[in-house]
């Protein structure tokens, strides 16, 4: 695996100086960060409940309430938005709220006005929880694989660093839609590399799976590392043209030429856990 140019691994403990995940929904915990979820001393989950799903709110609480960790774990329990999907992030226009949203004719007003109404609800609520840590692990900027609410809980975190001084580290997943962002974006002064734990994550994927609010692929596979980027503070460099950027790329099916009719991810999930009728289908995360 190539490294970054004139990064050190000495210090790799580093992420994990009182550490806090913060992470948008429910299994993002596992899907993103699974290499430090042991490890660090605090996980926060940002929204529960869906305008587009008020059934999920349920299942995931049934969920997390057998989380193996749950003593250090907690839940602000925002609205999400529960877009339907697929969306278009082959050129997102990102806002101080975010992302810009694709129109969703399923949600009220679009979901603009509840997407921005969720930053600043985000922003009051962490700013309350992250002055206690000095590392927070979250999110990059681009959302992984494009989800709308992944840059948005990367942007409020990323607000709040400047008054709050903690160290930012960002995951290193995208896709096969988000790959060419990651160049333009990344900012990286230190990358540190942690192996996953297939089993234990295979396990909290089956109680999401038992309480039908696995949002992500069913044959999923958990790959054998994990990478983390340092940001750079304002002002200082970060990395250099030239260098390589260990990424996990997830491929992605091409997006549709024209708008598909919408199924519910409620629907989705039963077909997929085995309660409904129809062939099984791939849903993206929400």
């Amino acid at each position: 695996m190539a490294l970054v140019e004139n990064v050190s691994f000495m210090n790799s403990l580093d992420i994990l100086k009182k550490t806090v995940i913060v992470a948008a929904h429910p299994d993002d915990e596992i899907l993103w960060f699974s290499s430090l979820l042991e490890k660090v001393d605090h996980v926060v989950l940002c929204y529960l409940g869906e305008l587009a799903n008020p059934a999920f709110e349920k299942f995931r609480l049934q969920a997390l309430s057998q989380f193996p960790f749950h003593e250090k774990m907690s839940c602000l329990e925002l609205m999400a938005l529960g877009i339907s999907r697929p969306k278009n992030f082959v050129s997102p226009k990102f806002s101080p709220f975010g992302v810009e949203l694709i129109a969703d004719s399923k949600l009220p007003g679009n979901g603009q006005k509840h997407y921005q109404n969720n930053y600043l609800v985000l922003r009051n609520k962490l700013s309350d929880i992250l002055g206690k840590y000095h590392t927070v692990v979250t999110h990059n900027s681009w959302g992984e694989y494009g989800h709308e609410e992944h840059v948005q809980v990367y942007r409020v975190v990323k607000d709040l660093q400047a008054s709050l001084g903690f160290d930012l580290w960002t995951s290193n997943y995208c896709s096969t839609r988000t790959v060419g962002l990651v160049g333009s974006i990344a900012q990286a002064s230190q990358v540190v590399t942690l192996p996953t734990n297939p089993e234990l994550v295979q396990s909290i994927m089956d109680i999401y799976i038992r309480h039908q609010c696995w949002t992500w692929y069913e044959n999923w596979k958990w790959p054998a590392e994990e990478t983390f980027f340092k940001e750079a503070s304002p002002g200082s460099a970060g990395i250099t043209y030239g260098s390589v950027l260990p990424v996990n790329l997830i491929v992605k099916p091409p997006l549709p030429s024209k708008s598909i009719r919408p199924e519910s991810k409620l629907n989705r999930i039963r077909n997929f856990v085995g309660l409904g009728k129809g062939r099984k289908s791939h849903p993206d995360h929400g």
